[in-house]
């Protein structure tokens, strides 16, 4: 790891890196290069990042507007790009980000729900036979069971998560766990399908590895074994109760 420059003070002090006639007070922590308080940007969360670094770290688009057309770039994004994803979660989100919660509610409830009915409806219209009670007597039911679902998933995973990541000695926030834990319900979006929704334990798992990875600095073979062991745990125990 590259050592930081030190600032010093007095006539021999750094000065920054595109103003030369001003002292220097911060290192950019993606660069390394010294700047003023003019060149840093104060808009990227708990990081110190000049405003060359901060343009290049991607947008998150439910950060710079709420509709339901960038929660679905949002999630297009976590599907296709998660780093990048993750990345832009961390630089620019505050507090627990409400997207975190609602993206897991809401896509669980889609993909789960208003799919999974969905489907049943085409297989019974193509002549088929149909698993569960037809629309709208069986939505009520399986809209609890999902909710359910996703209520235990949130509650469980961050602490569950937060335990195994302590007897690796590793270092993460609850905001942070708990951050990653609803963006990993992502893939549950497209689980209507029997066949895919058995994968999705697996999914979210390699989801909130990739989550850890970026949002929390944590080495490769702790963010596996944590995400993959917590992940199958909680999948177990919640169609054991929820299922």
């Amino acid at each position: 790891m590259t050592a930081v420059p030190a600032l010093s003070s007095g006539e021999h002090s750094a000065r920054c890196a595109r103003h030369e006639d001003t002292s220097a007070l911060d290192v950019c922590d993606r660069c390394g290069r010294f700047c003023c308080p003019a060149c840093v940007d104060a808009s990227i969360r708990q990081r110190r990042v000049c405003t060359e670094c901060a343009a290049a770290i991607p947008a998150f688009p439910w950060h710079r507007r709420r509709s339901v057309r960038t929660a679905l770039s949002s999630w297009w994004m976590l599907m296709v790009h998660p780093l990048r994803a993750f990345e832009a979660i961390r630089a620019r989100s505050k507090g627990l980000d409400g997207l975190a919660l609602g993206v897991g509610c809401v896509l669980m409830a889609f993909g789960e729900t208003v799919g999974w009915v969905a489907l049943q409806r085409l297989v019974a219209w193509a002549g088929g036979p149909v698993q569960a009670p037809e629309w709208p007597v069986g939505l009520p039911r399986i809209a609890l069971i999902h909710a359910g679902f996703v209520g235990t998933w949130l509650v469980v995973l961050p602490i569950a998560d937060g335990a195994v990541l302590a007897l690796l000695g590793a270092r993460s926030t609850l905001r942070a766990r708990f951050t990653v834990c609803a963006y990993a319900l992502a893939p549950f979006a497209i689980a209507a399908v029997p066949e895919i929704k058995a994968l999705m334990p697996l999914a979210a798992s390699v989801y909130k590895a990739l989550g850890y990875r970026r949002m929390e600095g944590i080495g490769w073979p702790e963010a596996i074994i944590t995400s993959v062991a917590t992940t199958l745990f909680a999948a177990v125990v919640v169609y054991r109760i929820w299922g």
